[in-house]
């Protein structure tokens, strides 16, 4: 009623006639037309010219517009901002799981093509001279070193989408029965780690899949060896929900509030972050900005396999490179 744009709402708008299935008057409707894959969704536009529906129609549970176009926006919960931010990261969950699956099937599709197909003759042989039979291809350190990282890639894809679609049960549970205390720092800590898992693992699931095809040659380039079809399905993944060239800045926004927190000794943000899955960054980030070294030494060279260590060290790289870009 008073001119003023209020941004986007929700509205049910009946588009079909309740006797004969016709479009009403002033809708268009349509499929938006054949894509590069995931095909199986059909994709659809709508158009509207004039159309006209009740008020009611509007999704009035915090905005309300009443008879005389008075527009009111109640007040939302701190529980209700953060389910509706649960929802969204819960998608990205789901799609990072996708992927993970997606490579799998790409890599089972290749991983076996590469224990069947032969190719090159075995120069090992007793006499000196080339081998009778021909090699698997899978013998080649090459299509090792180009298929099984990308199998353990898949695996890592796929847990850790199960595992952050079960925090974020959990943390939904939480918030609706109001149990536990979930800070917005934690949500914000947790959207910026699938925001960086969403676009990290579509674009190495898209880059695996298309180089698993070509792992398989000739045979990969046919349709029936499903590696066309899961390329095209896999690549979608890069622009949905979140382009992959946004989502990283987004990270970085939440990272630097974390940075500011410490650089402030603003005690009660610090706890909050520890109370998060970036807490490993607070420690190092505390001694870079006061100037203090954090070294750790590895007495035997087996140390530097061990996975605690290892992880130490891309926690101090990770920390490392957010001081420096801050």
């Amino acid at each position: 009623g008073d001119n003023v744009d209020r941004g986007v709402h929700n509205f049910l708008v009946q588009i079909r006639s309740m006797e004969d299935h016709s479009l009403m008057p002033g809708i268009i409707t349509g499929d938006i037309g054949p894509k590069l894959g995931y095909n199986n969704m059909d994709n659809g536009f709508a158009r509207f010219n004039n159309v006209i529906i009740p008020r009611r129609n509007m999704a009035m549970r915090f905005t309300t517009v009443d008879e005389t176009g008075k527009y009111t926006k109640k007040h939302m919960s701190a529980a209700a901002s953060k389910i509706a931010y649960v929802t969204m990261m819960q998608v990205r969950a789901l799609i990072i799981e996708g992927v993970g699956k997606l490579l799998g099937m790409a890599c089972t599709i290749s991983i076996r093509y590469s224990a069947v197909r032969l190719q090159g003759f075995d120069e090992k042989s007793k006499d000196g001279k080339l081998g009778k039979t021909e090699v698997q291809i899978l013998d080649y350190k090459q299509q090792q070193h180009r298929l099984l990282p990308l199998l353990a890639s898949s695996y890592c894809f796929y847990f850790v989408g199960k595992k952050s679609m079960d925090d974020l049960n959990h943390m939904e549970k939480c918030i609706i029965q109001g149990t536990g205390n979930i800070s917005k720092t934690r949500v914000s800590d947790i959207h910026a780690s699938l925001s960086a898992l969403k676009s990290v693992t579509t674009a190495i699931a898209s880059d695996g899949v298309e180089d698993c095809r070509k792992a398989c040659g000739g045979h990969g380039f046919l349709q029936c060896s499903g590696l066309p079809e899961l390329a095209g399905f896999t690549v979608h993944t890069a622009t949905v929900e979140g382009d992959n060239h946004m989502l990283p800045q987004q990270v970085m926004k939440v990272l630097l509030k974390l940075v500011d927190a410490i650089h402030n000794d603003n005690e009660e943000a610090i706890s909050e972050w520890m109370q998060s899955d970036s807490k490993y960054l607070v420690e190092p980030l505390q001694k870079s900005i006061n100037g203090e070294t954090e070294t750790f030494g590895l007495v035997h060279e087996k140390e530097a396999l061990d996975v605690k260590n290892i992880l130490r060290a891309y926690q101090h790289r990770s920390a490392r490179l957010l001081f420096e870009a801050a």
